[in-house]
């Protein structure tokens, strides 16, 4: 019983990581669209910062999850301390996630630079581990490495998200202001139309990423 419902949590990461990225990835285009009124496309803006909470709470929570099943299942011996570790760090991490979306602190203050430097070590740590455990180098099974591989990937994508996104508030409030506004509305569409493609490379990580959990290859 507790390893099926270890397993459905570890499932229910992948679950709220795609669909919470698919519900914003639409709400996207009603955000872009100038045929919307402001009132529409200011509250679609709404519902992506609300929906993609799923995904970033997923993101946070994709390690301990996926480590606590990896060591009920004996694919890793781990000791008890640092599956406990995981855990905290994870849950610290994931109060910062919901505390820079409650706050909405500008840009560069500790927040969301705690944040941005969490995701940073992140990426660095499960690519390093993963290129160990594919090169032998840990006792660390090679589809776990793979998965870490495409976990760092995704988070990633996630990050050049951010780096593309600054220029959007100030033209999004303009495209606002002034629907006629045709330079506006260009950099908000061409934005958005940047984002959704990085968001089908996380869509695409995360799957495969599921998809070597269930198959297990021998790598």
């Amino acid at each position: 019983m507790l390893l099926a419902c270890l397993t459905l949590l570890h499932v229910f990461v992948l679950v709220f990581w795609v669909g919470g990225d698919l519900g914003a990835y639409y709400a996207s285009y009603a955000v872009a669209d100038p045929r919307h009124p402001p009132a529409a496309r200011r509250l679609a803006a709404r519902m992506i910062s609300n929906i993609d909470m799923a995904p970033r709470t997923s993101l946070v929570l994709a390690l301990p999850t996926g480590l606590t099943l990896a060591v009920a299942k004996v694919w890793l011996e781990l000791d008890m301390v640092w599956l406990i570790l995981a855990w905290v760090i994870s849950l610290i991490w994931l109060a910062v996630v919901w505390a820079v979306h409650v706050t909405e602190p500008k840009p560069g203050t500790a927040l969301p630079r705690a944040d941005v430097g969490l995701r940073v070590v992140a990426i660095i740590g499960f690519a390093a581990v993963g290129v160990a455990a594919l090169s032998g180098f840990v006792a660390v099974p090679g589809f776990i490495g793979l998965k870490l591989i495409l976990l760092a990937a995704a988070i990633g994508f996630g990050l050049t998200i951010r780096r593309v996104l600054p220029p959007f508030a100030i033209a999004f409030a303009k495209a606002l202001n002034n629907p006629d506004d045709g330079a506006a509305q260009a950099v908000v569409a061409d934005l958005l139309s940047d984002v959704r493609r990085y968001v089908v490379g996380i869509w695409i990580t995360v799957s495969l990423a599921g998809l070597i959990g269930i198959w297990q290859p021998v790598i």
